[in-house]
């Protein structure tokens, strides 16, 4: 009777997962990240016509404009029954017009920003952006779609960028050449950078006192109230402050930004900065910009080593 025993088989793994997963960004992958980046700037628009039309002052104006229509049209209730539904008539007359004002007025706000946003120097040089080491991006992959992003500006935390892009169609920003020139100001001023041997930590080349922000989040709308987002942010997060050795994170979000983004930011330890805190930041933050028509404004959000570290040890990550 033999005695040897059978070890079990080890099934090999795949080198890659093939459902869900996060990979650092690609080339290839530019279309469709600004796909994601340009939704999420554009479907703030119905948001901000609703804050319009909801308004107590809109109500009462399509209010008392329907009460003149149905007057005029003689729609006004009377002992019937079915009057009373006659009576709608003149609300919704008056409101079609005043629904098509309002997205006449702010529609060019976000079509403005949507511009700003993909002229500017981290979206239009994306390949040589993110392979010089001045920003850092991964996406998430779903049943090989790519369905989240999210990009880390290392160099410039808090600074406006250059756009190359007006606000209205053809139209170029002249000092375009900006950017050429920022850049290679930045290698002409200290010829040894091309002598140091390159290393698997990537080397902080500007003074921004451990701080590197968040420049672009994007998860396309299914799939927000998963943890997609959360995975993205917890290898963001993971690579600045362990692999970068920053300090803190920064993000700028939009007024319209989604809840399923707020909601997962606060869960990775984001707090909202005060105007007092942004103007006594350590440096100078850029200003958030206003739009729609009533200039709602964005706001700073930041989260810190220790906090991050807190937080995550109560957060299960889908694998």
């Amino acid at each position: 009777m033999s005695t040897s025993t059978e070890q079990p088989i080890t099934p090999s793994l795949p080198d890659q997962p093939q459902n869900d997963y996060v990979r650092p960004i690609h080339s290839e992958d530019e279309r469709v990240v600004k796909t994601l980046i340009g939704l999420g700037i554009m479907e703030g628009l119905p948001k901000a016509n609703n804050k319009i039309i909801l308004n107590p002052l809109c109500v009462i104006t399509i209010l008392t404009l329907g009460y003149f229509l149905n007057r005029l049209m003689s729609f006004m209730p009377d002992e019937k029954i079915i009057s009373w539904f006659t009576a709608l008539i003149g609300p919704c007359l008056a409101s079609l017009p005043i629904l098509g004002l309002v997205e006449y007025i702010q529609r060019p706000h976000f079509i403005a920003l949507l511009r700003r946003t993909m002229g500017k120097s981290d979206l239009v040089k994306f390949d040589g952006y993110c392979s010089e080491g001045k920003s850092k991006g991964w996406v998430f992959v779903h049943n090989d779609q790519i369905v989240g992003t999210i990009l880390v500006d290392i160099q410039k935390p808090g600074k406006k960028l250059v756009s190359v892009l007006g606000d209205e169609e053809g139209q170029v920003n002249l000092d375009k050449q900006l950017l050429e020139n920022g850049e290679n100001k930045e290698k002409s001023t200290n010829p040894n950078l091309r002598k140091r041997k390159s290393t698997g930590v990537s080397v902080n080349t500007t003074s921004n006192n451990g701080i590197v922000q968040i420049r672009h989040l994007a998860v396309d709308s299914p799939y927000r109230q998963s943890s997609i987002p959360l995975d993205l942010l917890i290898e963001a997060l993971d690579q600045s402050f362990n692999v970068q050795n920053q300090n803190k994170v920064i993000i700028k979000l939009g007024y319209f930004c989604s809840n399923e983004i707020i909601n997962a930011l606060k869960k990775v330890g984001f707090v909202k900065l005060t105007s007092q805190q942004v103007k006594g930041f350590e440096f100078k933050l850029e200003v958030p910009e206003s739009i729609g028509l009533l200039g709602w404004k964005g706001c700073w959000m930041i989260v810190s080593k220790e906090v991050y570290e807190v937080k995550k040890e109560g957060i299960v990550v889908r694998k």
